[in-house]
């Protein structure tokens, strides 16, 4: 199992990596949690010449697209036994939002479920780039990823959401948010629910609750207090 990383310098704005895994290791256990969309990192899963098995919360399923996981909470299991060879792109925050024509798109199918299939969002170019993609030479793998990709952004070049995350903080309200990108509420929330079928105060309390779940791991138990204060929470029961 290998990890490749995108080597165009817009892309590693929204992409961390390319996940390459192969029968060498047919079952994968899966542990990382993705806990909702577009907030966090949702992966796109692109398994080639064969059909891989997803085992989620008791049930199992054969998938024979490629896919997005879109809202995991829990561990998950993939068979790929029966397929040669599987990617799984890793998003950054926000990163999706760059490369998908959301307004086209039932965006709530996201929020609502776990496992979707990949092609009714995503370009109808996908099914040509699983054709081609050439694993035998992994350099050129990355570069055919990062083509595909970059295509995509420049197709769907001003993405609301993906242009705005670097000035989004933690303490922001929606009245900032408005004066900020000088639309009115009625604009901003419509703008808002065509990239992530949220309003703009839900969009902003899962990014404050996502920027606080990152820090954790760095802080002590004495520094419990200070870290939800400083993301705009009023004591500790507020964040819990």
């Amino acid at each position: 199992m290998d990890k490749l990383y995108p080597q165009d310098h817009l892309l590693k704005q929204f992409i961390d990596y390319y996940w390459v895994i192969d029968r060498n290791n047919p079952v994968v256990k899966y542990g990382h949690t993705i806990f909702d969309f577009p907030s966090l990192s949702p992966e796109l899963v692109i398994g080639l010449n064969g059909s891989f098995t997803i085992t989620y919360k008791g049930a199992s399923k054969v998938i024979r697209e490629s896919t997005v996981f879109a809202f995991i909470d829990d561990k998950i299991s993939i068979d790929i036994s029966s397929v040669k060879q599987l990617i799984v792109v890793r998003f950054r925050s926000l990163g999706l939002a760059a490369f998908m024509p959301f307004a086209l798109s039932d965006v709530n199918r996201l929020r609502q479920h776990a496992i979707v299939p990949a092609q009714p969002i995503m370009s109808p170019s996908l099914a040509h780039l699983e054709k081609h993609l050439d694993f035998a030479n992994p350099p050129n793998l990355v570069d055919q990823l990062d083509a595909w990709f970059k295509k995509q952004y420049q197709c769907n070049k001003g993405d609301f959401l993906s242009d705005l995350s670097a000035e989004i903080n933690p303490l922001m309200s929606v009245r900032h948010l408005s004066t900020l990108t000088g639309l009115s509420y009625s604009t901003l929330e419509r703008r808002f629910k065509q990239e992530s079928a949220l309003s703009p105060k839900q969009f902003l309390m899962l990014n404050r609750f996502r920027l606080a779940v990152e820090a954790i791991p760095s802080a002590s138990e004495t520094d419990w207090f200070d870290l939800v204060v400083n993301f705009g929470y009023y004591d500790q029961n507020h964040f819990i």
